[in-house]
């Protein structure tokens, strides 16, 4: 029995994640069936299971470094944060993206970093 778990863990880190981490997130995903409608069918939810985790698994490392988190008990813990609400942040994101907004903000960013920073000598 063990077996298969050296074997999961193995492929999982060959993917750059960790068992705990991939436990929290498929968990998280699962429960964020709760907020689907009853009129969801079960191939939607199982994307969306699949999609959350998937959203977790890949976002869990950026969160954790932006974060500063070294701990592996509260890394799962955002992975179930992002595989609970994975969906959500995505979908959130691309409506981000399709808006414009999230280019007007990187654009702002860089005026504000090329123009903001020149002649006063900060004192």
């Amino acid at each position: 029995m063990t077996r298969w778990i050296e074997e999961l863990s193995t492929a999982l880190n060959a993917i750059g994640t960790s068992l705990p981490v991939a436990t929290g997130g498929f968990i998280g995903a699962l429960l964020s069936m709760r907020f689907l409608g009853p009129s969801a069918s079960i191939l939607f939810r199982m994307v969306m299971v699949v999609c959350g985790f998937s959203a977790s698994v890949i976002l869990t490392p950026l969160a954790v470094y932006l974060l500063g988190i070294h701990e592996i008990n509260v890394m799962s813990g955002v992975a179930f944060i992002l595989g609970l609400y994975g969906m959500s942040l995505v979908s959130e994101g691309n409506e981000l993206i399709k808006s414009g907004a999230l280019r007007e903000t990187i654009n702002g960013w860089f005026r504000k970093g090329n123009n903001g920073g020149g002649g006063e000598g900060g004192g």
